[in-house]
C-alpha cells in the first residue's frame, strides 16, 4: 500500500532585525543602523524589491506585535501594502503637490507626504483623521484594541510646514526631496 504524502510546511525563514525596522518604519537610516548594530548585511536595494514578499512572509506577524505595543495604529508596512485608502482629510488650509502639479500621489501612513509648504495655513493647517478613527471607520481594529484607546486617540492630525532655524516657514520645502 503506498505511502500518503507528508505535507511539509515550508520553514519561515527569521526576518533579520534591520528589515523588521525597515517594514515597521520605512525608514532606511535606521534599518541601515540596525543592521550595522547586528554586525549584519542589509542590502536596502535588495530588500526594497522584496519588500512585498517581506511583508507577505512576516506581516501578519509584525502588525500583531505592533499593534501590542502601540495600538490605534499601523507599521508603515501596513500602509505601503494593505491600506485599502487615503486617510480622510477633515479640513485645514494647505495643497498637496499632486494636486496642482505633475507629481504622482506619495502617502506616508495615509497622509500625502508633498505638500505645496506655501500654502499650508500655519493657523488652520491641514487637518486628517486619525490612524485610530481611520481603522475604526474602516472596522480594521483589532479585537480589544478600541478599548486600549483614549479619546485623543481619535483627534484629527494637523499637517504642519517645517520650520526653518529661524522658526520661518521656508517655502516649498521638502525633507524627503533632497
Amino acid at each position: 500500500m503506498p505511502r500518503p504524502f507528508l505535507k511539509v510546511r515550508p520553514r519561515r525563514a527569521p526576518l533579520p532585525a534591520a528589515a523588521r525596522v525597515f517594514l515597521e518604519t520605512g525608514d532606511d537610516a535606521a534599518a541601515q543602523a540596525a543592521a550595522l548594530e547586528a554586525d549584519a548585511l542589509f542590502d536596502l536595494f535588495l530588500a526594497r524589491r522584496g519588500q512585498v514578499a517581506l511583508w507577505q512572509e512576516h506581516g501578519t506577524a509584525i502588525t500583531a506585535e505592533w499593534v501590542a505595543r502601540q495600538p490605534g495604529t499601523r507599521p508603515w508596512g501596513w500602509w505601503r501594502f494593505e491600506a485599502p485608502e487615503p486617510r480622510r482629510r477633515l479640513g485645514g488650509t494647505g495643497t498637496p503637490k499632486h494636486e496642482v502639479l505633475a507629481f504622482v500621489p506619495v502617502y506616508r501612513c495615509g497622509i500625502p507626504m508633498y505638500w505645496l509648504d506655501s500654502s499650508i495655513d500655519p493657523g488652520d493647517p491641514p487637518r486628517y483623521e486619525s490612524q485610530a478613527a481611520y481603522l475604526a471607520r474602516l472596522g480594521l481594529l483589532a479585537p480589544g484594541e478600541r478599548r486600549r484607546l483614549g479619546a485623543a486617540a481619535f483627534e484629527p492630525e494637523a499637517i504642519l510646514p517645517p520650520a526653518a532655524e529661524d522658526g520661518s516657514v521656508p517655502p516649498d520645502h521638502n525633507e524627503e526631496e533632497r
